[in-house]
């Protein structure tokens, strides 16, 4: 286990070339100098290492980084929910359609509104290419939520019904 750690962490030239998407050189502070691994104590201390081992995930592992985002989704989505219903709104997780998924619809039954919400989450960048991904999944996420309003939207019967299937009227 240790030897798969030291290995994530250890600056892989394969994985910086002809991607778009390249980790940060941050992410991994170890570097092999012939023979010898080296660890850049700069690297360790000047960035916040428990959010670069989380984007790294993404590229050295993609499978786990995956499970645990939903993993995350979890325990977050429930917090969420508890949140909104104690203050008297009724919400609804994870409506599929051809095409994707509401994350969570939120009602206010008494004002008959609805909001319906793609949730993303997101991690405060240190530097300038990561907030420009951080941009990219929020642009990307707006499209996911027009997608899925366009659907309840021409799709109403549908969407109810999914909605009751939940325990919504």
């Amino acid at each position: 286990v240790i030897s798969r750690i030291i290995e994530d962490l250890t600056y892989d030239r394969r994985l910086y070339k002809n991607k778009s998407q390249k980790p940060h050189v941050m992410f991994q502070p170890f570097f092999c100098i012939g023979d010898k691994l080296i660890l850049s104590s700069r690297i360790v201390r000047i960035s916040n290492m428990a959010l670069n081992l989380w984007h790294l995930l993404k590229f050295v592992r993609p499978k786990l980084h995956s499970r645990l985002i939903s993993l995350k989704e979890g325990i977050w989505v429930p917090e969420i929910i508890s949140e909104l219903e104690s203050k008297g709104l009724k919400c609804v997780p994870n409506i599929s359609y051809d095409g994707g998924e509401i994350d969570l619809v939120i009602l206010d039954v008494q004002k008959k509104f609805g909001l319906l919400c793609e949730l993303k989450w997101l991690t405060r960048s240190d530097d300038v290419a990561g907030t420009h991904q951080v941009d990219l999944e929020i642009m990307k996420g707006v499209e996911q939520a027009e997608r899925g309003f366009s659907w309840a939207s021409s799709n109403v019967s549908a969407f109810r019904s999914k909605m009751a299937t939940q325990g919504t009227d």
